[in-house]
């Protein structure tokens, strides 16, 4: 008997409101894991040490983020069960494979450092089995059942500090132990995700043939949406280690994770809300749908004010507390990252909502530009105002952003509103 991805759930799914407090609490932990990991190497390694797992990252997220395909957010708002679990699992694993291949060649071939070579392809590999536990996140959350997600997130941000904090007093090399950090990943994939799928009645299967193609067909265009937000949330680095050096690079990562954090809290919102919508639009619900936008607009813009005035308040304070002196004398371009980070969590929902609309070509047109827009600020910036110059162009380009998803969002609300008239 064939197992649908679309069949009714046996399990209870749970409020939006309890499924929101789930989500936050992954994804916080998600982000006070991996800021974690950021001291450590700062107190007890050096600033190249995070400049090196900094660039690590930035290298190989934009390849991920284009050969996930976005799946879990598709998967999740499937509202009609297009593809089957297998399918979605099948693509994914394709395209993970093809991932870590490509960080391998970029690692060996184009860079020359032995260090960042290995550094480079164990982040590749960690990014591997996370790309299968996003995955079956996806099935979860349509089921919406965050409080599995989070339980899976809280075990994997544990097992990420444990192997490199461990492994870096020890004396190992920062790659021996992001392959540990992978290898603990992908336990939790097997023993805690996969038994996840089976309370579902979904066995791990790998699905490929048409359908499976189609299928990346179809979500390519997301794919492309999701590499182009990292690639402009990375674009900055580039030119710093360019015109700067790598230390910088790790002066500016540790800045930006403040960033990260809020913006993990958005993504939870986001991804919580999004099938929400999806449902809405489906049925024609659009007076709904416009309320629950306005509540998490709203919710977005005092988590980004919150942001900014404690960048103001103690953002010195609490760069030397946890990094030291050197960090703390940066104050202004933690700020300013900040004032970025708030137009970012708005422009979080605003894709969530035009994700659910399907509207995939705008957003990609929409990133293009974003992401020109940044390359052209940090060209023109960085070389002159180093960090902050960095920062500027990021903001620049956000309220670029913001502004034409608002007017895609209006247009889209215009259209269902019209047609349900």
């Amino acid at each position: 008997m064939k197992n649908n991805f679309n069949k009714e759930d046996k399990i209870r799914g749970r409020s939006i409101r309890v499924n929101l407090r789930w989500a936050l609490l992954g994804t916080i932990y998600t982000a006070f894991s991996q800021w974690l990991l950021l001291v450590a190497l700062a107190r007890f390694g050096n600033s190249s040490a995070v400049g090196e797992l900094s660039l690590g990252l930035a290298i190989t997220a934009p390849m991920f983020m284009l050969l996930n395909l976005n799946l879990r957010t598709f998967a999740a708002t499937d509202a009609i069960g297009d593809f089957s679990f297998s399918e979605y699992f099948g693509a994914r694993c394709m395209t993970s494979v093809v991932a870590v291949i490509g960080t391998a060649v970029v690692a060996f071939g184009t860079i020359h450092n032995g260090q960042s070579q290995w550094v480079i392809f164990a982040v590749g590999f960690t990014k591997f089995f996370d790309a299968l536990s996003d995955i079956t996140y996806g099935c979860i959350q349509k089921y919406e059942r965050m409080d599995w997600i989070a339980s899976s997130q809280i075990l994997r941000g544990t097992f990420s500090i444990i192997c490199v904090v461990v492994l870096t007093l020890a004396d190992q090399s920062l790659s021996e132990a992001i392959l540990v950090w992978a290898l603990a990943w992908a336990l939790c994939f097997f023993f805690f995700d996969v038994k996840k799928l089976r309370n579902l009645e979904l066995p791990l299967r790998i699905r490929v043939g048409r359908t499976t193609l189609r299928l990346i067909r179809r979500t390519f265009s997301l794919g492309v949406v999701m590499m182009l937000i990292s690639l402009n949330h990375n674009i900055p680095l580039y030119f710093i280690k360019s015109l700067r050096g790598t230390e910088e690079v790790g002066y500016y990562a540790v800045m930006v994770y403040f960033l990260i954090f809020g913006q993990l809290i958005a993504n939870a919102v986001g991804q919580t809300a999004t099938p929400r919508f999806a449902n809405y639009f489906v049925n024609d619900r659009w007076r709904e749908a416009s309320v629950l936008l306005i509540k998490l607009l709203s919710l977005m813009v005092m988590v980004g004010a919150a942001g900014v005035l404690g960048a103001w308040l103690i953002g010195r304070e609490v760069l030397d507390f946890f990094y030291g002196s050197e960090y703390s004398s940066q104050v202004s371009v933690l700020i300013w990252i900040m004032v970025g980070a708030s137009l970012s969590y708005v422009i979080t929902i605003l894709g969530g909502v035009l994700t659910a609309a399907r509207r995939f070509r705008e957003m990609v047109q929409v990133n293009v530009m974003t992401v020109g827009l940044t390359a052209i600020f940090c060209a023109l910036l960085v070389s002159k105002f180093g960090l902050l110059g960095a920062a500027w162009s990021v903001c620049g380009a956000m309220v670029v952003k913001m502004s034409t998803n608002l007017i895609l969002v209006r247009n889209v609300f215009r259209r269902i509103s019209s047609v349900t008239v």
